[in-house]
C-alpha cells in the first residue's frame, strides 16, 4: 500500500475517514471509509445506480486500494443499508473538502440523480424526495462538487444548492 500513501486515493480515504459512523460495532465487515469509497468512486466513474457492480467489475484494483476483507467488496445489501444510514449533507461536505485541492477554473454541467428510498408522500401533493447534485467539469472529466437537494427544501424556500 506504500504506492498509494500520498495517492488522490489515499487523500479521499483519509477524508472519508472523518465521517460520523453510526453502525453498531457488531457485524460491520467492511468498513465505512471503503464502502464509501466504492460509492463515491462508483458515481464519478458514471455508476449511477448499482455500485455493487461498479465494486465487483473493478475488485482487483480496489482490493489493491482499500481494505476489504479476503479482498472482497461490500454486498449491495451493505451498499444500500450504509446509504440508508449516512448523512448525505456531511458525506458531500467531505467529498467537497477532498475535491478542492483539484479545482481548475472551467465550464461546469450540472445534473442531479436521485437518492434510492428517500421518497415521501410519494402519491400526495406534498411528494418530497432527495437528490444529489453534482458539478462536473467539461474539461477534466471530474465532479468537482456535490450538493444535496430536497425536492420540498428547494420548493418552499427557493435556496440554492451548496
Amino acid at each position: 500500500m506504500s504506492n498509494l500513501e500520498e495517492s488522490p486515493m489515499s487523500n479521499l480515504l483519509e477524508h472519508l475517514e472523518t465521517l460520523t459512523d453510526s453502525r453498531h460495532a457488531k457485524g460491520k465487515r467492511h468498513s465505512q471509509t471503503a464502502t464509501l469509497a466504492i460509492v463515491l468512486l462508483g458515481m464519478l466513474c458514471g455508476h449511477v445506480h448499482i455500485k455493487a457492480r461498479f465494486a465487483k467489475q473493478y475488485q482487483p484494483q480496489l482490493a489493491l486500494a482499500l481494505p476489504l476483507p479476503k479482498g472482497k467488496p461490500p454486498s449491495i445489501m451493505t451498499i444500500q443499508r450504509l446509504s440508508l444510514r449516512i448523512d448525505v449533507e456531511e458525506l458531500c461536505e467531505v467529498f467537497n473538502g477532498w475535491m478542492k485541492s483539484y479545482y481548475q477554473a472551467e465550464a461546469v454541467a450540472i445534473d442531479g440523480k436521485s437518492i434510492n428510498s428517500t421518497v415521501s408522500e410519494a402519491h400526495g401533493k406534498h411528494q418530497n424526495f432527495a437528490s444529489i447534485v453534482s458539478f462536473f467539469g467539461q474539461n477534466t472529466h471530474l465532479v468537482w462538487q456535490l450538493g444535496v437537494l430536497e425536492s420540498q427544501k428547494q420548493h418552499e424556500t427557493g435556496d440554492d444548492v451548496g
